[in-house]
């Protein structure tokens, strides 16, 4: 026996309107999520018809629906028009694999009844007397200076080697080894979705951040990673929680990138609130189970004035984030900026050498250090005394800062002032 999709309409089926009076356990989330996944249901493909009966078997398997009204459903959804038992039996397998899977309410409700992270509808408030003679645990740092617990978004040029800082971070944390060569972190269970990589890259990366793991002693077996994972909107908090339960002590998950997990806007949506409610129940995840959650995306083409405003899609991204960190390399180097609520404002100058990220210090006391040897360089060539311009002309910087700069050499010695306005190299002095 065969069935098809109906070509004359599709199923036509209206949002189940509920009293709030009515206890949620009388509520058919059953049939919500089926309608649901009837509204959604587009076209006659092949594709189609396999989500759909993938997540209507996991309704059965995870007890929200029963299996005679999933097969009421398919009498609903299909008919019986030509022969083709091959179609039906790809269509049939995909409901048996929902069926398999190891889904608990729990999970469904995660995936098909998000919480809102801003409950508008929830009284929270609190005396304020009350609220200051209260403890908190301190805010933990996963990668000190610089990830602390909640979410943190990572945004960058393409192939800048962003995913390269989340392996290290990745390996640092797994590891309780040093990130970017220097940080010390505290070792904890990481969580990887590496989903625009497969299995052979991973590998790949591993080995070369870690090429005499067994000689060091090194054991990665605190680092999960995985290449396929839900959307935001179709499972992924459930997936986030079986990692975190099954866990001795889960301190770090990143998801590279963004893009594979974001749920799709709907039309008519406005693209702030698209982007920050797409944020959003990661960052509510983190925050209440005190984990790190890094999320990686893209930087656009443009530049911007505020590194933050150069995060790929709108502010509502880096509004729901609780802390944002930028790579950037321009004519002044590689850095890392980091902005949010609970960390200082950083930007570290950095070196990116054969997937290895490193350290080389604060961002501007490396630029001084860099335009201090340009001006020394450019001296010793012209083998006479320059004045500011002429040097700005020679390093490339603005003549107030070589003008500034000067100064600053002349106290410390690097250079010397043989009349007004003119700067030279001191020569050694004779043994």
């Amino acid at each position: 026996m065969s069935f098809r999709f109906r070509r004359e309409s599709p199923l036509k089926m209206t949002a189940l309107k509920v009293d709030e009076s009515v206890s949620s356990k009388k509520i058919d989330r059953g049939q919500i999520v089926l309608n649901r996944i009837g509204n959604e249901w587009k076209g006659n493909g092949l594709t189609a018809a396999k989500n759909a009966a993938f997540e209507v078997g996991k309704l059965v398997a995870g007890g929200m629906l029963a299996h005679y009204r999933a097969d009421d459903f398919w009498k609903r959804r299909f008919e019986v028009q030509l022969i083709d038992e091959k179609w039906w039996s790809t269509v049939h397998e995909a409901f048996q694999s929902g069926r398999s899977s190891l889904v608990t309410i729990d999970d469904l409700l995660a995936q098909w009844f998000p919480v809102a992270a801003n409950d508008n509808n929830k009284d929270d408030s609190i005396n304020a007397e009350t609220l200051l003679g209260m403890n908190f645990a301190p805010l933990e740092y996963v990668v000190p200076g610089y990830v602390v617990e909640g979410l943190t978004v990572l945004a960058g040029k393409p192939k800048l080697g962003k995913s390269w800082w989340a392996y290290d971070a990745s390996i640092a944390v797994a590891t309780g080894g040093k990130a970017m060569g220097s940080v010390d972190c505290e070792q904890g269970d990481v969580l990887y979705l590496a989903l625009e990589d497969n299995p052979r890259r991973v590998q790949s990366r591993l080995l070369t951040l870690c090429p005499a793991r067994k000689v060091q002693g090194i054991d990665l077996g605190r680092l999960t990673v995985r290449t396929i994972a839900p959307r935001i909107d179709t499972g992924l908090l459930a997936e986030l929680d079986k990692w975190r339960l099954a866990s001795a002590s889960p301190r770090l998950v990143i998801i590279d990138v963004f893009l594979k997990v974001r749920p799709p806007r709907k039309k008519g949506e406005d693209p702030y609130s698209a982007d920050y409610d797409a944020v959003t129940p990661l960052q509510r995840y983190a925050s209440e189970h005190r984990l790190a959650i890094v999320l990686v995306t893209h930087t656009r083409k443009m530049a911007a004035d505020d590194p933050l405003e150069a995060v790929s899609g709108t502010n509502g991204v880096t509004g729901a984030a609780d802390a944002v960190l930028v790579l950037n390399r321009d004519g002044k180097g590689t850095t890392i900026y980091g902005r949010g609520r609970d960390i200082e404002e950083i930007e570290t100058a950095m070196r990116f050498d054969a997937g290895r990220w490193s350290i080389l210090g604060d961002a501007d006391e490396v630029r001084k250090s860099d335009e201090r040897r340009k001006i020394i360089a450019a001296l010793k060539a012209a083998k006479e005394a320059q004045s500011p311009k002429a040097i700005a002309d020679l390093t490339g910087m603005k003549p107030v800062n070589a003008r500034v700069l000067l100064g600053k050499m002349v106290a410390s010695g690097e250079v010397s002032q043989p009349s007004v306005g003119f700067y030279i190299v001191p020569y050694p002095k004779p043994l």
